[in-house]
């Protein structure tokens, strides 16, 4: 699985097996190390070869009213690209 983030200190700590989020789950999950996770932050490395796309919003979206859709709009872009391209 490979994770993409802008935020290349959250990218160092998912490849160092820690969780960015606070999630108990998540964190005990990177602790087994029975993941495998490679984090980047190209987002060709990260949605070129993917199935699927998942992007994450922050959960205070009631306190800014708003939501930043900037990794969605970046995934779309990426994966679009490779999609379409006449290869």
């Amino acid at each position: 699985m490979t994770a993409f983030d802008i935020d290349p200190s959250r990218v160092q700590m998912l490849n160092s097996g820690q969780s960015p989020i606070r999630d108990a789950g998540v964190n005990a999950l990177l602790r087994t190390g029975n993941l495998e996770l490679h984090a980047t932050i190209e987002p060709a490395e990260g949605f070129s070869d993917a199935d699927l796309v998942v992007v994450a919003t922050p959960d205070d979206v009631v306190i800014v009213n708003r939501i930043n859709l900037d990794l969605a709009d970046i995934a779309e872009k990426v994966c679009s690209r490779d999609i379409f391209s006449e290869d």
